[in-house]
């Protein structure tokens, strides 16, 4: 098979994957009496979530970072509803939390990759400026289209009006 035809299929399975976890995690609390126990409901959530990854990981035709996005997505849509809302503070800070340390963890990485390359003199270093360059230039014309164009449907169909000092 193709690489055209697998990748697809690869990510559609993964999707639905990790959608059936959500979506049996959210049956699991919506149909238990949980709301008068956070701790074990958001213990569950916490669980079903990280089981999308763990359970796809070893089945090769599986990616199991699609599946747990996948599952993250649901478990948002579907099971938010059904959480107490303790549960659904604690699950919110939780996953706000580690986001964020993600987040701090890559670009600190990218941080120091780019250092460590900028005091080696190397090829890769040197063929790798103009990209950098190309993809900095494209960030932030593409950020200005995109902003620009939003701002314009914004205030085109009634919305709050924005300035162009807002924008």
């Amino acid at each position: 098979i193709t690489s055209v035809v697998l990748v697809p299929l690869i990510f559609a399975i993964s999707i639905l994957g990790g959608s059936a976890i959500a979506i049996l995690c959210a049956v699991t609390t919506s149909y238990t009496r949980l709301k008068n126990r956070p701790q074990v409901e958001f213990l569950i959530t916490v669980a079903f979530a990280y089981l999308s990854y763990f359970v796809f990981a070893p089945i090769p035709i599986f990616s199991e970072f699609i599946s747990l996005f996948s599952c993250g997505f649901a478990l948002a849509h579907f099971n938010d509803s059904h959480l107490s809302p303790e549960s659904r503070l604690a699950t919110r800070t939780l996953f706000k939390s580690w986001g964020w340390v993600a987040e701090t963890f890559i670009f600190f990485q990218i941080g120091v990759n780019t250092s460590v390359s900028l005091h080696d003199d190397s090829w890769a270093w040197t063929q790798s400026v103009p990209v950098l360059i190309l993809a900095l230039v494209l960030m932030v014309v593409l950020r200005f289209v995109v902003v620009l164009l939003t701002c314009t449907y914004l205030n085109w169909f009634g919305y709050e009006t924005l300035s162009w000092k807002e924008q």
